[in-house]
C-alpha cells in the first residue's frame, strides 16, 4: 500500500511539474509574440519619428523661442533633447529606435499635462462661455 501510495505521489509531482512547465511555456509564447508584434509596430513608427523629428524640434523650440530653457519644465527639455541626441546618432541600434518611440510617447504625455495644468481651465472657462 505504502508502495502504490509513493508511486501516486511521484506521478502527481511529475504531473504538476509537467503542467506548469506547458503553462508556464505557453505565457512565455504569448509574451514573446506581442513583443514581436510590439517590434513589427514600433520600427516602422520610430524611422517615422526620425524622419520628422528635426522638424518637431525645430517647431517645439520656435515656438517658445528664448523661454525654451525657462518656461518649459525641465523633464520636457530633456525629453527633447534626449530625443535631438538619438535623432542624430549616426548607427541607430533597434534599442535606440526603441527609446526614440518611448520618449515621443512620453513628451506626448509631459505636454499634455503641462498645457492642461498650465492653461486648462482657461480653456474650460472658453468652452463654458462659448456654451452659455
Amino acid at each position: 500500500m505504502k508502495v502504490r501510495a509513493v508511486v501516486m505521489m511521484v506521478a502527481l509531482v511529475m504531473f504538476s511539474g509537467c503542467a506548469v512547465s506547458s503553462l508556464s511555456t505557453a505565457v512565455g509564447s504569448n509574451i514573446g509574440e506581442s513583443y514581436h508584434d510590439t517590434m513589427m509596430k514600433g520600427v516602422p513608427t520610430a524611422k517615422q519619428i526620425i524622419e520628422a523629428w528635426p522638424f518637431i524640434s525645430g517647431q517645439i523650440k520656435g515656438l517658445v523661442h528664448e523661454d525654451y530653457k525657462t518656461v518649459l519644465p525641465p523633464v520636457y527639455t530633456s525629453i527633447v533633447t534626449d530625443l535631438d541626441a538619438l535623432v542624430a546618432k549616426p548607427d541607430k541600434t533597434m534599442e535606440d529606435e526603441g527609446k526614440i518611440v518611448g520618449l515621443t510617447v512620453r513628451l506626448e504625455v509631459v505636454a499634455g499635462k503641462y498645457f492642461v495644468d498650465n492653461y486648462g481651465s482657461g480653456l474650460f472657462a472658453l468652452i463654458l462661455k462659448a456654451v452659455k
